[in-house]
Parts: structure tokens; C-alpha cells; sequence
């Protein structure tokens, strides 16, 4: 019961903050907190009011995140090999159940992507079958009336684009994985007050994306900070600086999105070693580093692969934050999707890039599977 009930608050949470497939299917006819965070935010620059929903949000989330991480922590998990647990369906009522779920799960999951792969085909006569595909490389779109130019539309150049996915996605793989680690190991301890820094930790991943780029349009600029110190404290500083047009914020919004899937790979993993393992190493001598390099290590290295791909994965499709810190020059695969798919003439290479995109997180999954073996994370 309580990892039916951990998987329901999980599935609310991350229903509750879905951003883009609401502007995109729904739109603001269909706004949610999320959505309706952004317009007043960026359409018609009404902070106060976002600000008050992002507020709401915030403490709405702590409470689910604390529901969630309370009913985590009373599960208890028995590492066993995917073999040594999995059966094959023998009755015909079971082969009915299992499969009519996949069934429906296959048909739900495989018919949009299907269809995706098959809209950013071409079938005209004076095309190749991979136009679409091509443009991605050539920079050339060709509207109904006129050719003009990808970068024209995005504001970058296409390979520009992915450049700049696959360099946002390596460095907030690599900081999520460092801050992650550190986190996991710290709530793993025996302190008291980690379970109550557990889900703070993790209120990045119950925290809307949408929420977390305003909050950085808010605060990463020193002007503000500057103001308010002179106003509290009487503090006189002249020095000014503001990183809102900087690149830097948008790894820096991903590590912050992606680093709670980290922890959440590793700590379960952290929390079912035996402490006995620990205490032998000590009788034997080992220092913290060889304890750490020839025990711990080998038996979270399979849920840190996990968490790192994870991270990778929810960098390259992370679309929340980056539509508010991206600036020209910057651009990330969502947002040049949500671009064309917004212009006359271009959906069918933002169907190409999206292939794209879908093909790099498929590799990131089968990683994931392939890898994960006898870790056992929570997602």
C-alpha cells in the first residue's frame, strides 16, 4: 500500500506541474497554474500576480513532496535479480490482463510517436523522403510563397541548436551527479533532521520548471539583491552584475530539475547496504577513501549510471525553465520545436527535430534498462 500510494502522489506531482503539453495541446483556453505562471509572467508581465501563484504552488508541492518522501521512507526493499522475481503468465485469464495492459499501453505510447516519425517524412514528388531531415543540416526551410533560412525562424542555426542540447545536457549531467551524490549520502545517514531535508531536496522535481525559470528572471540579478540590502541593512554596494542574459543560467536550471532523479536512483540503493559491510571495512582498515572506491562505489555504480542518464535525459527535453532563461544564441531543441511548430511552413522539420530528440531519450531508456540490473531506484 505504500508504494501504490508513493507512486499516486508521484504521478500527481508530476501531473500537476506538466507545462508543455498543456501550451501546446491546450494552450491558455486550457490554462493551468503552469501555464497561466508563464502568460502572467511573460505576456503581460504581471510578476505580482505570478509570483503569487508560483508561491502557492511552492507550498502546495512541499506538502505533496512530504507525503511523498514520508511514504517512501516506509518501504523497505529486497534487492533480487529481474529472474529471480519475474513469471511468465500461464492462466488465460492472466495472458488476458497482461495482455490487454500492454495493449493499451503500447497503442497509447507508440501511435503519437508513431505518427510523429511518419509526419516528419516527406512524400512529395519533387522532395526527398528525408527533406525535412536534410534541412536540419542545410539551414533551409521552404515555406509555401518563399525560401528563407531556419535560423530565420529560431533564431539559430539548426546544428547550432543541438550543439547547444547535447553541451547544456554534459554539464548538468556532470553537476547533478556531484550534488546528487552528495545529497543521497546525506539523507541516507542516521541524522534526525534528514527526513526532514528530504523533501526540500526534492522540491525541484515538485516544483514546476515554469516556476523555477521565473524564480531565476527574479533573482539572478545582482541590482535587486543590491537594493534590498541597502534598503534592510543600510549596506552601500556599488558593484553590479546580472547573469539573466548569461548561458550559464540554463545548465544551471537543468542540474536543478535533473538533480532529484539522481538522488532518488542512488539513495534506495545507499539506504539497503547492510551497515555491517561498513563496519567490517573499518575493523579491517580500510580508510573512507578505499571504503568508498573498492565497496560503496561498486555497489552504487549501476544506480549512478541510471541517475546520470536520467539527468541527460531530462536535460536534453527540459522545456519549462529553459523558455525562460534561453536567449538568442541559446536556443535548446524544445524551444526550437515550440518555435516551428508556432511558424507557417516548418512543422515538418519540427516533426524531424523532435524525431530527433525522441531518438536520443529512447537510447537513454534502453540504456537505462540494459544498465540498471540489480539497482533498484525509484523511478
Amino acid at each position: 500500500r505504500p508504494a501504490i500510494m508513493a507512486a499516486g502522489a508521484l504521478v500527481f506531482i508530476f501531473t500537476f506541474t506538466s507545462f508543455g503539453v498543456v501550451l501546446l495541446l491546450g494552450g491558455f483556453r486550457y490554462s493551468t497554474l503552469e501555464v497561466e505562471i508563464y502568460y502572467q509572467a511573460r505576456d503581460i508581465f504581471d510578476l505580482p500576480v505570478a509570483a503569487t501563484l508560483a508561491l502557492i504552488q511552492i507550498i502546495f508541492m512541499l506538502v505533496m513532496m512530504t507525503v511523498y518522501t514520508r511514504l517512501q521512507s516506509t518501504m523497505t526493499l529486497d534487492l533480487q535479480s529481474m529472474t529471480q522475481v519475474q513469471r511468465k503468465p500461464e492462466r488465460l485469464a492472466d495472458r488476458l490482463i497482461v495482455g490487454s495492459a500492454v495493449g493499451l499501453i503500447v497503442t497509447l505510447i507508440f501511435a503519437p510517436l508513431g505518427a510523429l516519425i511518419w509526419r516528419s517524412l516527406s512524400f512529395h514528388p519533387n522532395r526527398s523522403l528525408f527533406h525535412h531531415y536534410q534541412n536540419l543540416l542545410e539551414n533551409r526551410v521552404v515555406g509555401s510563397r518563399i525560401a528563407r533560412t531556419m535560423s530565420d525562424v529560431i533564431g539559430s542555426a539548426p546544428l547550432d541548436v543541438i550543439g547547444n542540447s547535447i553541451k547544456f545536457a554534459l554539464l548538468s549531467t556532470i553537476f547533478a551527479m556531484l550534488l546528487g551524490l552528495l545529497t543521497a549520502y546525506l539523507l541516507s545517514g542516521r541524522w534526525r533532521g534528514a527526513r526532514w531535508l528530504d523533501p526540500i531536496f526534492m522540491m525541484p522535481l515538485a516544483t514546476s520548471a515554469v516556476t523555477l525559470g521565473f524564480g531565476f528572471i527574479l533573482t539572478m540579478n545582482f541590482n535587486g539583491i543590491r537594493d534590498s540590502l541597502n534598503s534592510l541593512f543600510g549596506v552601500s554596494i556599488q558593484n553590479s552584475w546580472d547573469l539573466r542574459a548569461s548561458w550559464v543560467l540554463i545548465p544551471i536550471a537543468h542540474i536543478l530539475v535533473s538533480m532529484p532523479f539522481v538522488v532518488r536512483s542512488v539513495l534506495p540503493v545507499l539506504r539497503s547496504v547492510s551497515r555491517s559491510i561498513y563496519e567490517a571495512a573499518d575493523v579491517l582498515g580500510a580508510s573512507p577513501m578505499v571504503r568508498w572506491l573498492r565497496i560503496e562505489l561498486p555497489l552504487i555504480s549501476r544506480a549512478v549510471i541510471v541517475g546520470a542518464t536520467f539527468a541527460f535525459t531530462m536535460s536534453m527535453g527540459e522545456f519549462g525553465a529553459s523558455l525562460f532563461v534561453a536567449r538568442q544564441g541559446n536556443m535548446t531543441i524544445p524551444i526550437a520545436i515550440q518555435r516551428l511548430l508556432g511558424q507557417s511552413g516548418t512543422a515538418g522539420d519540427a516533426y524531424a527535430l523532435s524525431v530527433l530528440l525522441l531518438l536520443v531519450c529512447a537510447i537513454s531508456f534502453i540504456v537505462i534498462e540494459r544498465i540498471r540490473g540489480l539497482s533498484s531506484g525509484e523511478f
